[in-house]
């Protein structure tokens, strides 16, 4: 069990975790780049000059069947002559109002945009044939359906949200109303993420190595692994921030000194500002998503040289505040970590720097 689910279970009447929506994109291998689609004609005996007048169908047959199915829905397309004349949330939002909310297709908008395209060209050196990959524009539609799926809730109250972002991904808490805490990881590039998996080298031979995600749905099971274990970091952090009884224990060994191989490492001491801002560091949300390296902390702490971080690095390890993640130059807080982190930085901001201040 999660440490925060663990720590507050009285008050929780329950656990959801899900996915809450993906975005799925993807080709016709056979016919989604020139080399495929001229390979794909020639077998059907089609020559590639002829491509426009055996790809007018296809449209054609599109076109129609948009057609007859917002025609049964009692509407009509709404063709966009500009791109900036308005926004279709705000015009979908209009027609809602009017509409109402009851299953079924709400409206239909079409528009000629930008898309990749073909176009036969021959080469006059050698005589060859060949399709060329172009940019044209085509009709687009964009269909807008209410579900007959699905359960609705329609009090909308604005919450609080904190997020913690790394590149394209990123870390988010939510209050619902004060009744529901939502912690939620998103990503617009899963290659953002890294895992162990068969890899296949240039020479053709395969190897087990550290790897990014691949973009493909059979990424999926372990997308939601890695986006889940992020999550869970991310409570455990939370649940050391209200627990200062363990975190107390905790601070003596964290200030003693850590001996290694006959060599003695200082401890940590949150009233000096360089322990206190390596701290503040170190407990950075966005760290949850996919930990952080030694080229992190100099990001952060402009007076880190290289061989100081590898040493301070050495220090938080010895002190069993950061464990190293497999075989690579990546850390994350550990439990004792997370709960040192938490309390000291709690005691300095609210008791200390406040009685200082005082007297």
């Amino acid at each position: 069990m999660n440490p925060f689910v663990a720590r507050h279970q009285e008050k929780i009447a329950g656990v959801l975790t899900c996915f809450d929506r993906v975005v799925i994109t993807g080709t016709l291998p056979e016919i989604c780049h020139a080399e495929a689609l001229a390979r794909y004609l020639s077998q059907r005996g089609i020559l590639l000059r002829d491509y426009p007048r055996w790809a007018e169908p296809f449209r054609d047959e599109l076109r129609a069947h948009a057609e007859e199915v917002t025609a049964e829905a009692g509407l009509e397309i709404e063709f966009i002559r500009r791109h900036d004349a308005f926004r279709k949330e705000a015009r979908i939002k209009a027609i809602l109002a009017e509409r109402g909310e009851h299953p079924g297709l709400v409206h239909v908008f079409s528009a000629m945009e930008a898309c990749p395209s073909f176009r036969h060209w021959h080469d006059k050196a050698n005589h060859r044939n060949f399709l060329k990959p172009t940019q044209s524009k085509c009709l687009h539609y964009y269909f807008y359906f209410i579900d007959e799926l699905g359960n609705d809730f329609h009090t909308r109250i604005q919450g609080t949200r904190i997020r913690h972002s790394m590149g394209p991904t990123s870390l988010k808490l939510y209050d619902k109303a004060g009744l529901i805490l939502r912690v939620e990881c998103t990503t617009n590039n899963v290659s953002f993420f890294k895992h162990h998996r068969w890899v296949e080298q240039r020479d053709g031979y395969q190897v087990w190595k550290l790897a990014p995600l691949k973009k493909s749905i059979y990424s999926l099971n372990t997308l939601r692994k890695l986006m889940q274990a992020a999550n869970e970091r991310y409570l455990a952090f939370l649940s050391a921030i209200d627990d200062p009884d363990a975190g107390l224990k905790a601070i003596d060994k964290m200030a003693k000194p850590a001996a290694n191989h006959g060599r003695s490492y200082r401890g940590f001491n949150l009233l000096l500002d360089e322990d206190h801002q390596l701290f503040l560091t170190i407990a950075r949300g966005e760290w949850a998503i996919s930990g952080f390296r030694a080229a992190d902390l100099r990001a952060h702490l402009p007076a880190l040289t290289p061989s100081r971080s590898s040493h301070l690095l050495k220090r938080l390890r010895l002190h069993g505040l950061i464990k190293k993640i497999g075989h690579r130059y990546k850390y994350y807080l550990t439990k004792l970590g997370r709960r040192v982190v938490a309390t000291t930085l709690a005691i300095r901001e609210f008791v200390v720097v406040p009685s200082l201040s005082n007297a």
